[in-house]
């Protein structure tokens, strides 16, 4: 992750999270991250053992991918869930998966 990220949560009052999340969906949300989470986890075991700089590389971006995705998914569950003090990066998952170089000079999502 770049050293722009700040990781302060952004406190968003009930009033603004208008399209709050279902428990069915704060559940399907929880899923998709310890399912990735433990992806990581394997993959993380397979780098130590891993000899070919080919498949270490592609278990990098792996891990690298899954860590955004498992980001963007937690920030995007603080913002639409009541009671929760919001985002620590970003409700966007643009902001979370794309480069800087995607974003428009105010660094929001284009």
């Amino acid at each position: 992750m770049s050293e722009s990220m700040k990781f302060t949560p952004k406190i968003v009052a009930d009033e603004q999270k208008l399209d709050s999340l279902t428990p069915s969906q704060l559940g399907c949300i929880l899923n998709e991250a310890s399912m990735a989470a433990k992806a990581i986890e394997r993959f993380s075991i397979m780098m130590r053992q891993e000899q070919d700089e080919r498949d270490l590389d592609a278990l990098y971006v792996g891990v690298e991918c899954l860590s955004k995705f498992i980001g963007g998914l937690s920030d995007m569950a603080a913002h639409r869930t009541l009671g929760t003090l919001g985002p620590v990066y970003s409700p966007s998952i643009v902001n979370w998966m794309l480069p800087e170089s995607f974003r428009n000079e105010d660094g929001e999502a284009s």
